[in-house]
């Protein structure tokens, strides 16, 4: 059987134009870098406040989540502990204390396009606690 050159051709032109095609994509979750910033609101209580997270891509250690939201009017700094992001999926969990209560979150919730969002579950020596957030592609905050 014997293969033309422009077969041969066509198959190396298809090849080069399929690998420069892959390294142009963007990396995995590459859309969810950048700062966040909406609202938490629980299931039960009334609870409700402010959510703000920004999510950076490190090449070497991976996703990094700086999650911060408003307790009753004050902004409670959290701790990242693992930030898992798959597809369109978002899992982050993160340590915070408010005066002498320390507690866990785990936020999990999809992006669609400039909104990400989802459900939240809380957990502290008291209890747990669930509840949905909602946020929008945020401006970097202005450095003084």
């Amino acid at each position: 059987m014997k293969i033309s050159r422009r077969f041969c051709l066509f198959f190396l032109v298809s090849c080069a134009a399929l690998f420069a095609a892959e390294k142009k994509s963007a990396p995995a979750g590459a859309g969810f870098a950048g700062r966040f910033a909406g609202t938490w609101k629980a299931d039960e209580g009334g609870a409700a406040g402010d959510l703000e997270i920004t999510l950076r891509r490190d090449e070497r250690s991976g996703w990094a989540a700086e999650p911060v939201f408003t307790f009753e009017g004050t902004r409670i700094p959290g701790a990242a502990k693992s930030v898992e992001i798959a597809g369109r999926r978002l899992v982050i969990v993160f340590d915070w204390r408010i005066q002498d209560t320390s507690g866990q979150s785990t936020v999990t919730g999809t992006l669609d396009g400039d909104a990400l969002g989802g459900a939240y579950e809380s957990k502290t020596a008291d209890g747990t606690t669930r509840g949905t957030w909602s946020l929008r592609r945020a401006p970097a905050p202005q450095k003084k």
